[in-house]
């Protein structure tokens, strides 16, 4: 599903749609931040804290300006200069450099074989090796890269996993971490979800309640004076109530929504 369609569900308070945004991007915005910080255990805490920032703040996505990976990777590049301010409050903004965001996605594909992972790359087994480049960087099927290399699909398969497994203990031995799937994050972001799915239908019930005590206010202030225009006597008789009625509609729908909001945020 497009980037659109899920944050419209997420801002409606559509859980799934935040996992699926959260399950897409997290790759990206934390290998952009591990090329930041150069520190596993810091790229964690700052992806965390962007993801968390995307979920409290995904109002402030407007659709038609910047596209959401832009937004996104822009809220990641802000979590780690306001890291760099923490660690050094006299720091001028002037003095970071911190790499833009325009291509990430491409710039993070093409480094995965550069640096520490060219590294860890070349500690596995050739097949293995192989299998993954072709797998990742090159883009290609199961059966393209069995047809390649002259054996099965599972055999293939069964080569990027274990490659991957024995990547993954590379990793975490040096201390750093391979980032390729949001498991991990959503279950400790999940209460988080829950609390803002929950307020966004909230506000979203609240609206549909206003309107509709928008629209009954309407009616009865309008549909009466109608009915008197077309001198209507029995309508006339009761028109007072009728108004009394459409007035009260006013004055109380601006106070059940604020005890609404209240009820939402104690």
């Amino acid at each position: 599903m497009e980037d659109y369609k899920l944050v419209a569900l997420a801002k409606a308070g559509d859980k799934a749609a935040f996992q699926a945004l959260i399950e897409r991007y997290y790759p990206y915005v934390a290998r952009y931040l591990l090329k930041l910080c150069r520190d596993g255990h810091l790229t964690e805490d700052l992806t965390q804290e962007t993801f968390l920032k995307l979920i409290r703040h995904i109002e402030k996505y407007r659709e038609g300006g910047a596209s959401f990976a832009t937004w996104l990777m822009a809220v990641a590049r802000n979590t780690w200069i306001d890291h760099l301010r923490r660690e050094r409050p006299a720091l001028d903004i002037e003095e970071i450099d911190v790499p833009q965001t325009h291509g990430f996605e491409e710039d993070v594909l093409n480094k995965i074989a550069a640096g520490e992972m060219a590294e860890a790359m070349n500690n596995l087994p050739p097949e293995q090796a192989e299998a993954i480049r072709m797998k990742y960087i090159g883009d290609m099927t199961l059966a393209e890269i069995a047809a390649e290399t002259h054996c099965e699909p599972g055999t293939v398969k069964s080569r990027i996993h274990n490659g991957t497994v024995k990547l993954r203990l590379l990793f975490k031995q040096k201390g750093m971490i391979i980032m390729d799937d949001a498991r991990g994050l959503l279950l400790r972001l999940d209460a988080e979800l829950d609390q803002k799915c929950g307020e966004l239908r909230e506000k979203r019930h609240e609206k549909a309640l206003g309107r509709l005590l928008m629209l009954f206010s309407l009616l009865f202030l309008i549909v009466p004076v109608a009915l008197v225009l077309l001198d209507i006597p029995f309508i006339a008789a009761v028109l007072p109530a009728v108004l009394a009625m459409g007035a009260v509609t006013l004055l109380l729908s601006p106070i059940i929504t604020h005890r609404r909001t209240g009820e939402m945020n104690p």
